[in-house]
């Protein structure tokens, strides 16, 4: 029987430095406006309230692993060369379901309604690194656990990448019951709802 385990944060802020790498600055070819710069650390300051941080996590062990399948405990199957490269020394996964919540895209949509395009921008970057580094904090705390076992992780890897295909955040979002932290699927883009969410598995071996 799978066990779903829920994370929370009161909020969570991305470095700025990664932030204005999103904005596409790369320090050896740009100068970087310094009022740019300014205006990133104001925003980051005010979407301290906006950003909510939730996540459902499962572990399921992997019985079979082929070279384009993998079939899990449950019965539940995916069908992904890339992915079955990854977890081809694991003998266990985790799922995960993450979301930073509504509230920064009503944040974006309003500056966009306003024509105040820079700030939609800027806005638009932290949460996309927000919710990375929400990724990344869930998937150490789990790595420091898995390591009492010697386990190591794999890489992260999420539907939409490679052959992974997206039709699978369906069934993610199922096994780890994640309407319950408001995350949805839109039924033909199959996009996450809210924006800034993801799903993600990532080996143990």
């Amino acid at each position: 029987m799978k066990s779903i385990r829920k994370f929370s944060l009161p909020y969570i802020l991305p470095e700025i430095d990664t932030v204005i790498r999103r904005l596409n600055y790369n320090p050896k070819k740009s100068i970087f406006d310094k009022d740019i710069e300014l205006f990133v650390k104001k925003e980051l300051s005010g979407l301290i309230s906006v950003i909510s941080p939730v996540a459902k996590v499962s572990d399921l062990k992997i019985d079979n692993i082929t070279s384009s399948n993998i079939t899990f405990e449950n019965g539940f199957e995916i069908e992904s060369v890339k992915l079955a490269m990854v977890l081809k020394n694991s003998k266990k996964a985790t799922f995960m379901a993450l979301t930073i919540g509504e509230k920064l895209t009503l944040e974006v949509e309003e500056a966009l309604k306003k024509e105040e395009y820079t700030k939609a921008v800027i806005i638009d970057a932290i949460g996309s690194e927000a919710v990375e580094k929400f990724a990344d904090y869930i998937q150490d705390v789990i790595a420091r656990e898995n390591r009492l076992f010697s386990l190591k992780p794999t890489t992260r890897f999420s539907p939409g990448y490679g052959d992974f295909s997206l039709s699978y955040q369906k069934e993610i979002l199922l096994l780890l019951e994640a309407e319950e932290i408001g995350i949805s699927l839109h039924p033909e883009s199959l996009v996450l709802i809210p924006e800034k969410s993801i799903t993600a598995v990532v080996g143990w071996e």
